[in-house]
């Protein structure tokens, strides 16, 4: 495996902070390989508060929320010009090369049976897992989603056909210590017990459908800028289940980055789960944002986020 686990910890007797809003504004000194832009946090919950989005049940979008914003403008730095390789267990995200054929994004079974394979190998590459499988969700049995900048046309499936979801600007991860093995238990009911009793990570693979993206580009936050204690959980009320959400609240400590420009032929490896408590990158925070510079007439960001369940031989 390209890493083991290790320990960190936060400091005997560390507290928690609150920061006033504007406080990262104060003192940011944006470089020419960094853009300057906000991006959506959540206010730290009060004691016993617990936050909560709740889905409609007419196969749109809209929801309801128990928490507000906290809006924040933060340091995007372009990854391919920092001082260091990203690694996938060490910072949570790295760059990959990831050549696809021209498909119908829109036909899931041509998808499925064209680009998940390829997904797979990746993820088995990068993260040096025994073995990979497909993260399905749901009756849908897909394990990607499609996104469109700017306009969200996410509408009811039939039959093959996909709902685009718009870019998500709150600073978030995908998956929490629980949903984690609950999105295993989802996918594989039968062999779920055993399967969690060994290390399992959820890994994402994120390309552009189209590039190079100038619209709503993917940042990522640096695992080793996170602490347990920036984590909040968020239960989903679907119609038809309950999951869960980590937003983040805001920390100066956060370290933002984003591959500028990336191609169609690129992709984004990041971990959205590691059952190894003691992983340095256990969850990868990760936001679209807007990027200051971006033409008015730029394309609009097609992507594809795939989700795969990765095995390790090592024990948790």
């Amino acid at each position: 495996m390209a890493t083991t686990c290790a320990k960190i910890l936060s400091p005997a007797g560390h507290r928690k902070r609150r920061y006033p809003a504007g406080h990262a504004a104060r003192a940011l000194a944006v470089t020419p390989s960094a853009v300057s832009t906000n991006v959506q946090y959540v206010p730290p919950p009060g004691e016993g508060e617990a936050y909560v989005r709740a889905y409609s049940s007419d196969c749109t979008a809209r929801h309801t929320t128990n928490f507000g914003k906290d809006i924040r403008t933060v340091e995007v730095k372009d990854a391919r010009l920092a001082a260091k390789a990203f690694d996938l267990h060490r910072d949570g995200f790295t760059l990959s090369r990831l050549k696809v054929p021209t498909l119908d994004w829109k036909n899931a079974e041509e998808v499925k049976r064209w680009y998940y394979p390829l997904a797979l190998q990746l993820v088995k590459d990068v993260s040096g897992a025994s073995e990979v499988c497909p993260a399905y969700t749901g009756p849908s049995r897909l394990a990607h989603v499609l996104r469109e900048g700017k306009v969200n046309l996410r509408t009811e499936r039939r039959s093959n056909e996909l709902a685009m979801h718009q870019p998500n600007n709150m600073v978030h991860v995908d998956f929490t210590a629980e949903s984690g093995p609950e999105r295993l238990a989802e996918g594989l009911p039968r062999e779920a017990k055993e399967l969690l009793q060994q290390r399992f990570a959820i890994v994402q693979v994120w390309r552009p459908i189209v590039g190079p993206v100038q619209e709503s580009p993917l940042a990522f936050v640096d695992a080793c800028s996170v602490e347990l204690e920036d984590l909040v959980p968020v239960r989903l009320d679907h119609p038809e289940r309950q999951s869960a959400f980590y937003a983040l609240q805001y920390s100066p400590r956060h370290r933002f980055y984003y591959y500028k420009g990336m191609t169609a032929s690129e992709a984004v490896v990041f971990k959205s789960h590691d059952s190894c408590s003691q992983s340095i990158a256990r969850f990868s925070p990760h936001c679209a944002f807007h990027d200051p510079s971006t033409s008015e007439t730029a394309a609009k960001r097609q992507s594809v986020e795939f989700r795969a369940l990765a095995f390790f031989k090592d024990k948790m």
